[in-house]
């Protein structure tokens, strides 16, 4: 709806709870890139969404997923 600057707060995307994490319902519309635009912070129990670059209207949210290590099988 509108352009965002660097290191704005667009709300909290997960809440985690003992040993498991909660989505939130923007947690669910941020897709994946190795060049990101925003960023997780870890407050407490919950995980807030800021913005790592200037984010123009109608640009998707993007984040490098990394809640969790993948082990090699091999």
């Amino acid at each position: 709806m509108q352009d965002l600057p660097v290191g704005s707060a667009l709300g909290i995307t997960h809440h985690h709870l003992w040993e498991e994490v909660v989505r939130t319902p923007l947690g669910g519309f941020i897709n994946h890139s190795k060049n990101p635009n925003c960023e997780l912070e870890r407050i407490l129990s919950t995980s807030v969404l800021y913005t790592s670059k200037k984010i123009k209207k109608g640009e998707e949210l993007t984040l490098t997923y990394k809640m969790y290590e993948v082990e090699n099988e091999n």
